[in-house]
């Protein structure tokens, strides 16, 4: 048979997979369909194992459901099954394919409908930078159900949304779905004949923030003068506690404006709030805080024990609530606490990772493979200057188990401190670190090679002006914290396949020496600059319990042993 040759038709139509179906059903029902080519079926079927294998399963439970895929896809990069790029699009391609041709995904291919007469007109319309193709799925979407473009309103925003999140396989459809509507309100306001209906441009902030300026005036006052009080800006005033650090301020005017932004969506009415004891009442906070807790199942719970730690910090030292309020607090905070450890599961998951030996020796050698891949006899770019510096914000990660922000506001001259013997202490002071506690780390010959490296040829590369920021920015600016988390965190992902962000590197840490000296938790507090050691014991305990538990199979396998191998002996003797 050649490639064009066909099986005969089946003599009846299979009904579509339904709900509940897995990759195992969809491979049968692909075998058994007399309509594709007899070529396909096999490239079908292998495509499948491998999106199966990728996500960690087995064509048998791996749920043939394109939300779940979608889901799984956003965090996914094809290193992290060993697959190239290419490999990796060619199964996704099948794999939509076989889900379509089952009658699982109903939404059309970008080419499988045309366009409606309207979207023809109203696409040809549009400039190659105005977004066409941006549009074209909402397009097809519209045209294969007879929806012209006068009809499009948020109703069939709100469907197509739910088609891209419950019935395709893509790595963002939340992302595609706005895109189309941004693109969408700009044809409105630039094309002549475009359709006059604007549509509801989607929010998928976190903050749940609505804006000061929706508050009086003097309530936005106190609560300055309430910050200004917790950062000590006044020299003579006597405070019973150490002032706060500008992130600190920051953190606290952030929930605060939560807090009250979660009372007006339960309904109260901000301008009732004209300083912040208004917003200090049992039901205010009771409302406001199951507001909060009504949102990502995940998080929402710790993000209100945060909340009311702060609104319980708030009400005894600026508002001087009564005791029955500050009782009240008291008890949700309780209630709210989290009594385990002090490691997310998001955190814990991504640590999980390392459990494999091989994934933990590429993190670990990975600075060193960015500057080979960087290094060349050509003068070097941009690009690879990146690359080095990458390499030394992973080393000086790895072996200093700095926090996200005094990396990326390390100084040359005040931080990188040299003697005359061309060594290399990194020393930050306390009042610069999160928790008070200084860091002083002497940096190793490899570290300081790979300093010396970026210091003297790749540097310089990335300067807009002089700067003594070893990480440099726009103007004579560190770059940001986030930015550099970000460049951090996709190098380690495109690079590994692995989920690493900044502050995990801490975790990975105290991983790495708990396993080499079992129960050291002071060494891990002192690695990680702990104030408390029972912060380190509350939070790494459990790293240790699966070692515990894999010591004591052991001893019962070889308990077990003994028996048989007394037996063995018996039985020998009398033979």
């Amino acid at each position: 048979m050649t490639k064009t040759d066909t099986q005969p038709e089946l003599p009846f139509k299979p009904q579509p997979l339904g709900k509940g179906a897995r990759m195992a059903d969809v491979i049968a029902r692909i075998a058994a369909d007399g309509s594709l080519p007899t070529y396909r079926v096999p490239a079908i079927a292998s495509a499948l194992r491998t999106v199966s294998r990728a996500m960690g399963h087995t064509l048998h439970d791996m749920p043939a459901d394109p939300a779940y895929l979608s889901k799984r896809l956003k965090d996914f990069s094809p290193a992290m099954a060993g697959l190239k790029e290419s490999s990796w699009r060619n199964a996704l391609s099948h794999t939509r394919f076989a889900l379509r041709h089952t009658g699982i995904i109903k939404v059309p291919a970008r080419a499988g409908v045309p366009f409606r007469p309207a979207w023809t007109v109203l696409l040809g319309g549009m400039d190659a930078t105005d977004g066409r193709i941006g549009l074209s799925r909402l397009a097809r979407y519209c045209s294969d159900r007879d929806i012209d473009p006068d009809d499009v309103n948020d109703a069939v925003s709100a469907e197509f949304l739910a088609e891209l999140t419950g019935n395709t396989v893509m790595r963002m459809p939340h992302k595609a779905h706005r895109r189309a509507v941004v693109i969408w309100n700009r044809m409105v306001s630039r094309k002549r004949g475009w359709p006059a209906q604007l549509l509801t441009v989607p929010s998928y902030s976190r903050t749940h923030f609505i804006g000061w300026d929706k508050f009086p005036a003097s309530l936005k006052a106190d609560i300055d003068a309430h910050l200004a009080s917790l950062a000590g800006e006044d020299s003579l005033s006597v405070l019973d506690r150490r002032p706060l650090k500008p992130r600190s301020i920051l953190a606290r005017r952030h929930q605060l404006g939560a807090y009250l932004s979660a009372l007006v969506i339960a309904g109260a009415d901000p301008a009732a709030f004209r300083m912040l004891k208004d917003a200090f009442t049992e039901p205010l906070v009771r409302s406001g805080l199951n507001v909060i807790l009504k949102r990502a199942p995940n998080e929402s719970k710790e993000q209100a024990y945060d909340i009311a730690r702060m609104l319980l910090a708030v009400a005894r030292h600026w508002v001087k609530a009564d005791a029955s309020l500050i009782s009240t607090l008291q008890r949700f905070c309780k209630n709210l606490d989290d009594p385990g450890t002090g490691i997310c599961d998001k955190s814990r998951d991504r640590l999980r990772q390392f459990d494999n030996p091989g994934n933990l020796a590429a993190l670990l050698t990975l600075p060193q493979h960015l500057v080979r891949a960087a290094t060349s006899d050509a003068k070097p770019a941009q690009a690879e200057a990146l690359l080095v510096q990458t390499a030394l914000a992973i080393e000086l990660l790895l072996m200093t188990s700095m926090r996200r922000d005094n990396l990326a506001r390390l100084n040359v001259n005040e931080h990188l401190l040299r003697d005359r013997h061309g060594g290399v202490c990194l020393r930050i002071p306390g009042a610069r670190v999160k928790n008070g506690v200084a860091i002083e780390v002497n940096l190793k010959p490899p570290t300081i090679s790979l300093l010396d490296l970026y210091m003297t040829r790749y540097r310089r590369l990335l300067l807009t002006t002089d700067s003594a920021w070893l990480f440099p920015g726009l103007a004579d600016r560190p770059k940001s914290r986030e930015r550099l988390a970000m460049q951090i965190t996709a190098t380690i992902r495109d690079r590994l396949g692995l989920h690493v962000n900044v502050h995990l590197f801490r975790h990975i840490a105290a991983k790495i020496q708990l396993e080499h000296s079992h129960g050291n938790y002071a060494a891990v507090r002192f690695l990680l600059g702990h104030k408390s050691l029972n912060t380190t014991i509350k939070t790494y305990c459990s790293l240790e319990a699966r070692a515990a538990v894999a010591h004591f199979d052991e001893h019962i396998l070889a308990l077990r042993a003994k028996p048989a191998a007394a037996a063995s002996r018996r039985k020998a003797a009398r033979s």
